[in-house]
C-alpha cells in the first residue's frame, strides 16, 4: 500500500480546502442572481408525478414509428413534487412528438399545473427522466475512474468542477452583464488551473503546461466558447487515460 508523504498530504489538504473555498464563492454567486424569467408562468408550476390510473385509453390510434402510440389519454396522476404534492388530481396527455408520454400505470411523469382556487388542471408534459440522466452520468464517472485509476477520478472532479463553473458561475455573471470575453478568458483560466492541477499535481510539467494552455486562451482572439470548454473536458479525459497508460508501460 502505497504511503502517504507528509508533502502529499500537505497537497490533498490544500486542495480540499482550495475547492472549498471556490464552491463556496460559486455557490455564493448563484444564488445571489435575480432570475427573470423569459416567459410569464404566472399560475403554472411543473412538478413530478407516477400516474396511478388510465381513466381514458388513447384516442387517435396513430403510430409514431417508434412503437408508441400518438393520440390523447386521461390519466391520475399522484404529484410527488412542488406545493401539491401527495395529491392525486386527473391530467390530460396528448402524446405527441414533442409533449406527452406513453403512460401505463406506474410511469413517472412531468405534469404541468395550473391552479384556480381548489380547482387544478394538469397536463402531461413528459416523462420524469431524472434518475435515467443520474444514472448515466454516474456510469460515465464510474467508467472514467476504472480506465485512469487514481488520476481518473481526479479527471471526473475535474469535469465535475468545470461543469459547475459554466453553470454557477460563468452563466449567471453573463446573465448580470459581465462583459463575455473577459468573463470567458477569466473562466477558462481557472478551470485550466483547477483541471490541471488536479490531474497532474504540483509539479514543474503541470505549471508549464498550466501557462502555455492560458497563453494560448488569452492571446487567441477569436476565441470558440464551447470549443474552449469542450476541450478543457476533452484534455482532462485524455490526459488521465494516457497517464494511467504510460505508468503502467514502465511498471
Amino acid at each position: 500500500m502505497e504511503r502517504i508523504t507528509k508533502k502529499r498530504a500537505i497537497e490533498i489538504i490544500g486542495t480540499a480546502a482550495a475547492l472549498l473555498v471556490l464552491f463556496s464563492i460559486i455557490w455564493y454567486v448563484s444564488s445571489s442572481v435575480k432570475k427573470t424569467p423569459l416567459i410569464s408562468e404566472d399560475g403554472l408550476e411543473y412538478a413530478k408525478a407516477t400516474v396511478v390510473e388510465i381513466v381514458k385509453g388513447n384516442s387517435g390510434g396513430n403510430n409514431t414509428g417508434e412503437g408508441e402510440m400518438a393520440g390523447s389519454q386521461d390519466v391520475k396522476v399522484k404529484i410527488t413534487s412542488g406545493s401539491h404534492k401527495g395529491k392525486t388530481v386527473e391530467a390530460n396527455n396528448l402524446n405527441g412528438y414533442l409533449y406527452g408520454a406513453n403512460c401505463q400505470v406506474g410511469t413517472k411523469v412531468i405534469v404541468q399545473i395550473s391552479a384556480y382556487g381548489d380547482v387544478i388542471n394538469a397536463n402531461v408534459y413528459n416523462y420524469d427522466r431524472e434518475y435515467v440522466m443520474y444514472a448515466l452520468i454516474g456510469l460515465f464517472l464510474l467508467i472514467l475512474c476504472l480506465i485512469g485509476g487514481k488520476r481518473g477520478i481526479y479527471s471526473a472532479i475535474a469535469l465535475v468542477f468545470t461543469f459547475i463553473c459554466i453553470i454557477g458561475l460563468y452563466l449567471p455573471l453573463l446573465y448580470e452583464g459581465a462583459s463575455p470575453f473577459p468573463l470567458t478568458i477569466a473562466v477558462v483560466c481557472l478551470i485550466t488551473i483547477v483541471s490541471l492541477l488536479l490531474i497532474g499535481g504540483f509539479t514543474k510539467k503541470t505549471v508549464c503546461a498550466t501557462i502555455g494552455t492560458i497563453m494560448g486562451v488569452v492571446f487567441n482572439q477569436e476565441l470558440n466558447l464551447p470549443a474552449a470548454f469542450l476541450c478543457i473536458g476533452l484534455w482532462a479525459i485524455a490526459s488521465s487515460v494516457f497517464a494511467n497508460l504510460a505508468l503502467a508501460r514502465r511498471k
